[in-house]
Protein backbone atom coordinates (compact mmCIF):
# COMPACT_ATOMS: atom_id res chain seq x y z
CA UNK A 1 0.00 0.00 0.00
CA UNK A 2 2.63 2.40 -1.20
CA UNK A 3 3.26 4.51 -4.53
CA UNK A 4 7.03 4.73 -4.01
CA UNK A 5 9.03 3.10 -6.52
CA UNK A 6 12.73 1.92 -6.00
CA UNK A 7 14.64 -0.61 -3.22
CA UNK A 8 13.27 -3.79 -3.35
CA UNK A 9 10.21 -5.80 -3.00
CA UNK A 10 7.22 -3.96 -1.36
CA UNK A 11 5.17 -5.56 1.17
CA UNK A 12 3.46 -5.03 4.42
CA UNK A 13 6.27 -5.18 7.60
CA UNK A 14 5.34 -6.07 10.80
CA UNK A 15 7.18 -3.81 12.63
CA UNK A 16 6.38 0.41 13.88
CA UNK A 17 6.88 2.52 11.16
CA UNK A 18 6.28 6.13 10.93
CA UNK A 19 4.20 8.08 8.60
CA UNK A 20 4.74 10.26 5.77
CA UNK A 21 5.08 10.66 2.13
CA UNK A 22 8.40 12.77 1.35
CA UNK A 23 9.34 13.08 4.76
CA UNK A 24 8.43 11.28 8.40
CA UNK A 25 5.58 12.93 10.33
CA UNK A 26 3.40 10.90 12.98
CA UNK A 27 0.17 9.07 11.70
CA UNK A 28 -3.41 9.70 12.35
CA UNK A 29 -3.97 8.89 15.66
CA UNK A 30 -0.60 7.69 16.88
CA UNK A 31 3.28 8.73 16.01
CA UNK A 32 3.93 5.42 14.54
CA UNK A 33 1.53 2.16 12.76
CA UNK A 34 2.61 -1.27 12.29
CA UNK A 35 0.28 -2.10 9.20
CA UNK A 36 0.80 -6.13 9.22
CA UNK A 37 -0.63 -5.88 12.72
CA UNK A 38 -3.36 -3.24 12.33
CA UNK A 39 -4.42 -5.89 9.08
CA UNK A 40 -4.07 -9.09 11.65
CA UNK A 41 -6.33 -7.73 14.14
CA UNK A 42 -8.99 -6.28 12.24
CA UNK A 43 -9.29 -9.17 9.85
CA UNK A 44 -7.62 -12.31 11.13
CA UNK A 45 -4.63 -14.12 10.01
CA UNK A 46 -5.08 -16.84 6.65
CA UNK A 47 -4.91 -20.02 6.93
CA UNK A 48 -1.69 -19.91 5.29
CA UNK A 49 1.43 -19.54 8.26
CA UNK A 50 3.03 -15.81 7.71
CA UNK A 51 6.35 -15.13 9.55
CA UNK A 52 7.97 -11.66 9.63
CA UNK A 53 11.08 -10.66 11.05
CA UNK A 54 10.36 -7.83 13.10
CA UNK A 55 13.55 -6.55 14.20
CA UNK A 56 16.56 -5.88 13.55
CA UNK A 57 14.80 -4.33 10.36
CA UNK A 58 18.87 -3.96 8.75
CA UNK A 59 18.75 -0.07 8.58
CA UNK A 60 20.87 0.29 11.43
CA UNK A 61 24.06 -1.51 13.10
CA UNK A 62 23.63 -4.46 15.58
CA UNK A 63 25.97 -5.55 18.38
CA UNK A 64 27.19 -9.23 17.68
CA UNK A 65 24.61 -10.43 20.31
CA UNK A 66 21.85 -9.45 18.38
CA UNK A 67 18.20 -10.42 19.38
CA UNK A 68 15.86 -10.84 16.76
CA UNK A 69 12.17 -10.74 17.25
CA UNK A 70 10.32 -12.61 15.10
CA UNK A 71 5.83 -12.26 14.42
CA UNK A 72 4.63 -15.89 13.46
CA UNK A 73 1.06 -16.26 12.61
CA UNK A 74 -0.85 -19.82 12.77
CA UNK A 75 1.00 -21.07 16.23
CA UNK A 76 4.13 -22.80 14.39
CA UNK A 77 5.84 -26.03 16.14
CA UNK A 78 9.47 -25.22 15.34
CA UNK A 79 11.47 -21.89 14.74
CA UNK A 80 14.93 -21.63 13.62
CA UNK A 81 17.90 -18.51 13.54
CA UNK A 82 20.20 -18.96 11.08
CA UNK A 83 23.46 -16.63 10.58
CA UNK A 84 24.89 -16.82 7.49
CA UNK A 85 23.45 -19.99 6.82
CA UNK A 86 24.39 -21.88 10.57
CA UNK A 87 21.95 -22.76 12.96
CA UNK A 88 22.11 -20.63 15.96
CA UNK A 89 19.17 -20.54 18.24
CA UNK A 90 15.79 -22.37 17.81
CA UNK A 91 12.28 -21.89 19.63
CA UNK A 92 9.83 -24.46 20.56
CA UNK A 93 6.14 -24.21 19.03
CA UNK A 94 3.92 -21.18 20.20
CA UNK A 95 0.70 -22.28 21.79
CA UNK A 96 -1.16 -18.78 22.24
CA UNK A 97 -4.49 -18.78 20.24
CA UNK A 98 -3.66 -14.64 19.25
CA UNK A 99 -3.62 -14.44 16.04
CA UNK A 100 -0.20 -13.50 15.80
CA UNK A 101 2.76 -13.83 18.27
CA UNK A 102 6.34 -12.08 18.50
CA UNK A 103 9.28 -14.85 19.47
CA UNK A 104 12.85 -14.17 20.48
CA UNK A 105 15.67 -15.80 19.31
CA UNK A 106 19.42 -14.33 20.09
CA UNK A 107 22.66 -14.48 17.97
CA UNK A 108 24.52 -15.41 21.24
CA UNK A 109 27.91 -12.83 20.34
CA UNK A 110 28.14 -15.14 17.75
CA UNK A 111 28.59 -12.24 14.72
CA UNK A 112 31.97 -10.74 13.67
CA UNK A 113 31.82 -7.31 12.74
CA UNK A 114 31.05 -6.73 9.43
CA UNK A 115 28.29 -7.98 7.03
CA UNK A 116 25.92 -11.25 8.15
CA UNK A 117 22.68 -12.75 6.78
CA UNK A 118 20.04 -13.53 9.21
CA UNK A 119 17.80 -15.90 8.51
CA UNK A 120 14.53 -17.25 10.44
CA UNK A 121 12.51 -20.30 9.25
CA UNK A 122 9.18 -21.70 10.70
CA UNK A 123 7.61 -24.87 10.20
CA UNK A 124 3.47 -25.79 10.88
CA UNK A 125 1.88 -29.12 11.25
CA UNK A 126 0.59 -29.58 8.12
CA UNK A 127 4.59 -29.73 6.38
CA UNK A 128 4.32 -25.57 5.67
CA UNK A 129 7.23 -23.61 6.01
CA UNK A 130 8.02 -19.89 5.99
CA UNK A 131 11.94 -18.38 5.54
CA UNK A 132 12.60 -14.67 5.81
CA UNK A 133 16.25 -13.01 5.79
CA UNK A 134 17.66 -9.55 6.62
CA UNK A 135 20.88 -8.50 5.85
CA UNK A 136 22.91 -6.43 9.19
CA UNK A 137 25.95 -4.76 9.66
CA UNK A 138 27.44 -6.09 12.92
CA UNK A 139 29.08 -3.20 14.92
CA UNK A 140 32.99 -3.52 15.76
CA UNK A 141 34.16 -4.52 19.21
CA UNK A 142 35.07 -0.31 19.66
CA UNK A 143 31.33 0.69 18.85
CA UNK A 144 32.17 1.80 15.24
CA UNK A 145 29.07 2.07 12.82
CA UNK A 146 29.35 -0.25 9.81
CA UNK A 147 27.38 1.62 7.06
CA UNK A 148 24.49 -0.94 5.05
CA UNK A 149 22.66 -0.51 1.57
CA UNK A 150 19.46 -0.01 0.32
CA UNK A 151 16.24 -0.93 2.76
CA UNK A 152 12.66 -1.12 1.89
CA UNK A 153 11.86 -0.90 5.44
CA UNK A 154 10.79 2.46 6.81
CA UNK A 155 10.63 3.48 10.79
CA UNK A 156 12.60 6.08 12.99
CA UNK A 157 15.60 4.86 15.23
CA UNK A 158 14.88 2.91 18.50
CA UNK A 159 10.93 3.42 17.56
CA UNK A 160 10.44 -0.31 16.63
CA UNK A 161 12.75 -1.74 19.17
CA UNK A 162 10.42 0.12 22.23
CA UNK A 163 6.87 -0.46 21.00
CA UNK A 164 8.23 -4.34 20.15
CA UNK A 165 9.18 -4.63 23.78
CA UNK A 166 6.15 -3.17 24.86
CA UNK A 167 4.20 -5.77 23.15
CA UNK A 168 6.17 -8.37 24.07
CA UNK A 169 5.28 -7.41 27.69
CA UNK A 170 1.71 -7.50 27.13
CA UNK A 171 1.64 -11.02 25.60
CA UNK A 172 4.39 -12.66 27.58
CA UNK A 173 7.70 -13.52 26.34
CA UNK A 174 8.51 -16.56 24.81
CA UNK A 175 11.17 -19.10 26.44
CA UNK A 176 13.84 -19.52 23.80
CA UNK A 177 16.60 -22.86 23.90
CA UNK A 178 19.89 -23.04 22.42
CA UNK A 179 20.58 -25.54 20.14
CA UNK A 180 23.06 -28.18 21.19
Amino acid sequence: MTYLTGCGEKKFLFRESVCGELEPRDCKCTRTQNSARLLLDRLGSSERPTLWINDPTGEEPVGSEALVRVAVTNQPNWIELYVDGEIIDNAPAVTEPDPYSLVELTTFGTMDPGPHELTVKSYWDDGTDSTQSVEVQVQGADGNRILGGCSAGAGGPGAGLLLAAAFSLLTGRRRRRRRR
